[in-house]
């Protein structure tokens, strides 16, 4: 009986081998795109400078997905789109999928559907370039 757990529980050779060779290979690979093989991998990125742990570089980089940050414009508005409450039901169940459009001088922005929600949380935020402030 104990012959038989011990056999059971103990691995193979050849299991130890796999195990030892998989668990180097995603340690190199870690290490790979970590810091050592990318070209912008870790600590400088190509203008020289320090991304490591930047919280804000992250959140820049997911506003340029929804803004253009590369433009010439003088002025940034950045829009957040939080909530909306009591939406009219668009489905045959009650619920809705619903989205926002926005859209600010030319430029037309997209939210996120929200699937199955008449109150629906977006929480994103939105970056559009303009010419002028809309000051009256």
């Amino acid at each position: 009986m104990i012959d038989t757990a011990f056999g059971f529980l103990v691995p193979a050779w050849w299991e130890v081998e796999v195990t030892v060779a998989a668990a180097a290979f995603v340690i190199l690979v870690c290490w790979f795109f970590g810091q050592g093989g990318g070209s912008n991998g870790g600590g400088t990125d190509a203008s020289g400078h320090d991304n490591s742990g930047d919280v804000v570089d992250d959140k820049e980089k997911m506003f340029q997905l929804k803004g253009d940050h590369q433009t010439t414009s003088p002025y940034m508005i950045k829009l957040e789109l939080l909530a909306a409450k009591n939406l009219i039901g668009a489905n045959l169940n009650g619920t809705s999928d619903p989205y926002a459009m926005i859209t600010c001088g030319t430029e037309k922005r997209f939210s996120s559907m929200v699937p199955g929600s008449r109150n629906p949380m977006w929480g994103e935020e939105f970056n559009f370039s303009v010419d002028e402030l809309p000051v009256q």
